[in-house]
């Protein structure tokens, strides 16, 4: 049986069925290579549920639906007693289950990946800091906090809130200096790209024992770029 055919005909996302089940999308397609190809789901719960949610007389979305519900109250209520999930790994469950989104572009993964790249910067630690705080994930204590951290909460809340009631005014000043960093770093990625490239071309196509010293061809596009 093709599980992942099976489910594109009842309308049904695998990630979307990957939550469900309490899995990321990586393990979920494990499961279902290992359950279409004859092998055994190392999980033997799981193995209980691929047989009963994909057999051969489930062939409409309500009847899917109804054994997916009783999956969810019967199999895997107990799952959760025996065994709680920790609240960090569904974090990444569900940042495993989004990047398979097809629908969502790269813009938010980027932004993810952003964060978690610079996350010992002192400006990203505060501003996750803020969205923890105002989402009730942290509680809020000011007598920890330095003067620097609570001028910037104060200007967010302002911020966020006035973008919120649509009332937030145009700083010409800020606008042009967000217009000129933008293009800056855009035309340095850019370039950086293309030289690396290039090395990359004239390291693969020069002739062995060439007397062209790359780490100086190096050094002059690295200048160029800065």
């Amino acid at each position: 049986m093709e599980i992942k055919r099976q489910l594109k005909n009842l309308d049904i996302k695998i990630s979307r069925l990957a939550q469900g089940l309490g899995v990321s999308r990586p393990t979920l397609d494990s499961y279902i290579e290992c359950y279409e190809s004859g092998q055994h789901i190392p999980n033997e719960r799981y193995r209980k549920i691929f047989e009963y949610l994909f057999a051969e007389d489930v062939q409409s979305t309500i009847e899917f639906a109804k054994r997916f519900d009783y999956v969810k109250r019967v199999f895997l209520q107990s799952d959760n007693t025996d065994t709680s999930i920790s609240k960090e790994q569904t974090i990444r469950d569900n940042i495993s289950n989004f990047a398979y989104e097809a629908e969502f572009g790269e813009g938010i993964l980027e932004f993810i990946n952003l964060l978690i790249s610079n996350s010992n910067v002192d400006l990203v630690k505060a501003i996750s800091d803020y969205f923890n705080f105002v989402n009730g994930f942290r509680q809020y204590n000011e007598d920890i906090e330095s003067d620097k951290h609570k001028a910037l909460f104060s200007k967010l809340f302002i911020l966020f809130a006035e973008y919120n009631a649509d009332k937030i005014g145009m700083d010409d000043n800020g606008y042009s200096g967000f217009v000129e960093k933008c293009d800056k770093i855009f035309r340095k990625k850019t370039s950086t790209s293309t030289s690396a490239e290039l090395l990359e071309y004239l390291q693969r196509n020069l002739p062995e024992g060439s007397s062209i010293d790359m780490e100086y061809i190096k050094k002059l596009l690295d200048k160029k770029e800065n």
